[in-house]
């Protein structure tokens, strides 16, 4: 894992944005493919973003440096398309990737005279190596910088998946209730003293079958309620910071699952106050997550695990109060179009 993330820094959710590159569009017929140019439609950034993907500790040198490398990769980018634009016969243009915006009007066909498909083909292909060529160095600069990150999010999903493919869990019924209905009792088979009450299952589970079972008990069932018990959570993180990971349960959860729980707690100011842990300290407050707070959860057809309204806040309703990660920020590159046909060139160049 990277130092930073073992040494401190604070969580920065990172979001995978996909930035379109419309200049084939634009060049339309004109841009004729080449064989031997590898010419991708889009690029992939790595942005900092409250609704992203993956969290990652990192210093703010490292934001910096990323931030910094991202603007130099996407100018290169905006000014080698203006320019393969018009190597292709149009005039003017403005792209500007970082701010997500291209100018352009789009090229109209090559004009069916005598040899012109064959000089379109021979300039297209021109135009193409030399864009690639004018990337090539901030292409190569950026990769390191996605590279990075992408090995850093993948050392953090190892670490959380060593952890989850530990066979502790099972689960008991703790009570049943007419009006309440059936409360479930979660816990780590490692941890003494363990309930008496027989197991529901007959060996213990690691983190992807426990996940299994409980989304079966919310489609057998109905509305249910679990409660992980405190200790539980407690070592789940503590595993995670003495793997150098310093997160919470909640956040172990979600990268194990791609499920997201939250306490009752932490969902909005309206939300009762409630005790328990999900990070180090069994006696401390319910562990937080950084995506934005809802009154009223999210219904779902699936097994979830959002926020109960149980006693201690340990217990979690199963299907009705899963909170879904919706909003993605990403880049949009928008096309406007001039109606004069002043971008086009000259149709004695093509």
């Amino acid at each position: 894992m990277a130092d930073s993330d073992r040494t401190g820094g604070e969580p920065v959710t990172m979001h995978a944005v996909e930035i379109p590159l419309d200049v084939k569009r634009a060049c339309g017929a004109r841009f004729i493919p080449s064989a031997s140019c590898a010419f991708e439609d889009s690029v992939r950034v790595y942005r900092p973003s409250p609704n992203g993907d993956e969290k990652l500790h990192c210093t703010e040198a490292d934001l910096a440096r990323w931030a910094a490398a991202e603007r130099a990769y996407l100018d290169t980018l905006s000014r080698a398309l203006e320019e393969f634009y018009r190597a292709h016969g149009g005039w003017n243009a403005r792209v500007d990737l970082l701010r997500g915006i291209a100018n352009w009007t789009p090229l109209p066909p090559f004009l069916r005279l005598p040899g012109r498909r064959k000089r379109a083909r021979i300039r297209s292909h021109n135009a193409q190596r030399a864009f690639l060529a004018a990337i090539e160095p901030a292409t190569k600069t950026y990769e390191s910088v996605r590279d990075e990150i992408t090995q850093r999010i993948k050392s953090r999903h190892r670490t959380a998946k060593e952890i989850a493919d530990q066979r502790v869990w099972n689960y008991i019924t703790e009570s049943t209730d007419m009006h309440s209905g059936t409360v479930f009792l979660v816990y780590r088979c490692d941890l003494s003293p363990i309930p008496t009450s027989p197991p529901k299952s007959p060996r213990p589970l690691n983190a992807h079958q426990l996940d299994a079972q409980l989304s079966r008990l919310g489609g057998l069932l109905g509305l249910q309620r679990i409660r992980w018990e405190p200790r539980a959570r407690a070592r789940v993180a503590q595993e995670c910071r003495e793997l150098g990971l310093p997160i919470t349960f909640t956040e172990w959860w979600h990268i194990v699952t791609d499920e997201l729980w939250e306490p009752a707690a932490e969902q909005s100011p309206k939300s009762q106050s409630v005790s328990g842990s999900s990070s180090g300290n069994p006696s401390s407050s319910s562990a937080s997550h950084s995506t934005p707070q809802s009154d009223t959860p999210s219904p779902s057809s699936e097994y979830g695990h959002g926020s109960g309204r149980g006693g201690n806040g340990d217990y979690i309703n199963i299907t009705t109060e899963y909170l879904y990660d919706q909003v993605a920020n990403g880049g949009t590159v928008r096309s406007t179009s001039n109606d004069d046909d002043s971008n086009t060139g000259s149709g004695d160049d093509w």
